[in-house]
């Protein structure tokens, strides 16, 4: 008897698609640039904005280190020091790990405290390397980037992927620098260390070290090209034998705006409305459904922050032509030159930087979402220190991609539509600053 494919079992919002008969399309370009970095031992950087892809194409391309046990995945660095990582590592390669408290000493970094390696750490491992008899090894290290560590992951050809590397402390930056400089030194293929975080990950690890340089390799995940957006929508239609028009798949891949995560959500929705209804072909509603129920329901929250951030009755609506150059930016770090460009190729004239200060502090108070932020950094290493705006929430970023397609179709709730959505601001971002 032959088990009926759901549509759940093809389209896999909240989950990665790593097994049939799950659809995935292949990210070429990063794929390729991921087996140079491998195949050369360097240290893949990868990056790009929220929702893009990066875990699932780095689980996907590690897939056999997964299946085997081998890929240790760190979701986030944020309040942990290598000490816990190396005991993490260990304990997924069955080790019981324990540490043996001593008296150290930190050292400051940029006005960070670097923990060191907290205690002689004792592991034991029993019955992993030989399973027809029981095998225990006491393993003693003073440091994560202690050669006898080392080797152990090398033998299980660990891969390290640490995630949101962004939320890594200066010292774990360093205490990180300073362990792949050492996995280099081993001479061998393993540990492969990955590092998945934003465009400011590469040079945040080079600047507490700049040995490590050559050994790094920044990889770029750009948003889903129109060609693998065909194919996750087309391959997962046959796969539960729905037959799907070019124009309704042209609206879904405009709708999704190259977020994969967003295009396997509508996509499941779209193919469960045609389902419960009994067809064989997906129609028009079924994707308007999907887009309503994506809009109101699971991103009801952005779409309320979206829909208050640019309620107007200027004709300009400089708030609105803000948040669409921010969600278009390449960077995740706009500054005011970039935004005027685009806001000035939007309409169709000049518009200076003086016209958008206003609506773009507006963008920046809690009236009207809070929606941006202002980051203070330097461009250059060492250079002058520029004003640049980013999404306070990164989500938002793909999120408002999204807008225009689905505005042309007509399908943006208003606020009566979203269930708690406090009033509009209806206030006009035409004032003084926008002549």
């Amino acid at each position: 008897m032959t088990t009926r494919i759901e549509p759940a079992d093809v389209f896999t919002p909240t989950s990665f698609p790593l097994e049939e008969p799950s659809v995935y399309a292949a990210r070429q370009e990063a794929e390729s640039a991921l087996r140079r970095a491998t195949s050369r031992d360097k240290v893949p950087i990868v990056f790009g904005e929220f929702g893009v892809g990066k875990t699932t194409l780095i689980r996907r391309f590690f897939l056999e280190a997964e299946r085997e046990g081998r890929l240790i995945n760190i979701l986030s660095p944020e309040g942990k020091n290598l000490d816990d990582i190396a005991r993490i590592a260990l304990e997924e390669l069955d080790y019981t790990v324990t540490v043996e408290e001593q008296e150290t000493t930190g050292s400051s970094v940029e006005g960070s405290t670097e923990i060191g390696w907290s205690g002689i750490l004792k592991a034991r491992l029993a019955g992993r390397l030989d399973e027809s008899r029981t095998v225990k090894k006491e393993l003693s290290v003073k440091s994560p980037t202690d050669q006898g560590f080392l080797n152990v992951l090398a033998d299980h050809r660990v891969v390290l992927v640490i995630d949101e590397m962004h939320t890594a402390s200066e010292g774990f930056r360093l205490q990180l620098a300073r362990m792949i400089k050492a996995s280099a030194n081993l001479n061998r293929r393993f540990p492969q260390i990955v590092v998945l975080g934003t465009t400011a990950d590469a040079a945040a690890l080079v600047a507490v070290d700049e040995g490590i340089d050559r050994l790094l390799a920044e990889i770029r995940v750009e948003p889903m090209n129109d060609d693998e957006a065909r194919f996750v929508i087309t391959d997962g239609m046959a796969k539960l034998e729905l037959s799907i028009s070019e124009d309704l798949v042209a609206t879904l891949i405009r709708t999704a705006a190259g977020a994969p995560a967003l295009l396997q959500e509508i996509c499941l929705d779209t193919a469960e409305h045609a389902v419960d209804d009994s067809r064989a072909e997906i129609e028009e509603p079924d994707v308007e459904f999907a887009v309503r129920e994506f809009l109101t329901g699971s991103r009801a929250r952005l779409t309320q922050t979206y829909v208050t951030a640019i309620e107007t009755t200027g004709p300009r609506r400089y708030r609105k032509l803000i948040l669409r150059a921010m969600a278009e930016s390449p960077s995740d770090f706009v500054t005011m030159d970039e935004l005027s460009e685009r806001v000035s190729s939007y309409v169709g004239e000049p518009v200076p930087s003086t016209a958008l200060s206003g609506p773009l502090r507006d963008l920046k108070q809690p009236r009207f979402g809070e929606i941006l932020r202002d980051v203070a950094r330097p461009l250059e290493p060492g250079g002058r220190v520029y004003n640049l705006t980013a999404f306070k929430d990164p989500r938002l970023k793909a999120f408002i991609r999204t807008m225009p397609g689905i505005e042309d179709l007509g399908w943006l709730p208003d606020a009566s539509e979203i269930q708690e959505l406090p009033n509009a601001v209806g206030e006009s971002d035409d004032g003084a600053d926008e002549s």
